[in-house]
């Protein structure tokens, strides 16, 4: 008997400590946990207080690179307006060179023309020459062909001397042969 009374009196022993510590606990709960609650809140307000930090800083750097951003994309639209105003110039003055070039293309062709219709009809007779002489050898008689072979003033020379119908005045039927 007396081991189980001696379990007894360890197991009462036992339960009185834990009584005295759940006591002990129970007074010191509300401090404990206001000073858990006063550390938290600190922890919050510092948290709170960086990140408003944060933003602040954020906030300045945001209106720091806009207005740089803003001075930059107005140096860059300066320039752009200064190129396109250089290339509708440089435009017109192409546009007024070609149209000088083209003035002059113009009056030379004219003055050409003119020449060749004034008093220069040496040109127009040598072009009418050389295509009534290809004419002639495309479509010439064979009673004329040696005619043809020889050079132009020789054969023109032969033809006016000799007619194809036998007359030496060079006077033939109407049609003119070579």
């Amino acid at each position: 008997m007396a081991l189980a009374t001696q379990r007894i009196q360890q197991r009462t022993a036992r339960l009185e400590e834990k009584r005295q510590l759940v006591e002990k606990m129970k007074g010191d709960e509300d401090t404990i946990p206001s000073e858990a609650k006063k550390f938290a809140l600190g922890q919050k307000k510092a948290l709170a207080d960086g990140i408003r930090t944060q933003q602040k800083e954020w906030k300045e750097t945001k209106t720091t690179q806009t207005t740089d951003f803003l001075a930059l994309a107005k140096t860059h639209h300066g320039k752009i307006e200064a190129t396109k105003h250089k290339a509708k110039h440089v435009r017109q003055e192409l546009q007024t060179m070609h149209q000088k070039v083209a003035a002059k293309e113009r009056d030379a062709a004219k003055q050409h023309e003119a020449s060749m219709l004034d008093g220069d009809n040496s040109r127009a007779a040598q072009i009418k020459l050389n295509h009534d002489l290809l004419l002639a050898k495309k479509y010439t008689a064979e009673a004329n062909a040696e005619l043809v072979k020889q050079p132009l003033a020789a054969a023109v020379a032969k033809m006016r001397a000799k007619s194809p119908s036998g007359d030496e005045e060079g006077q033939g039927s109407g049609r003119q042969n070579f």
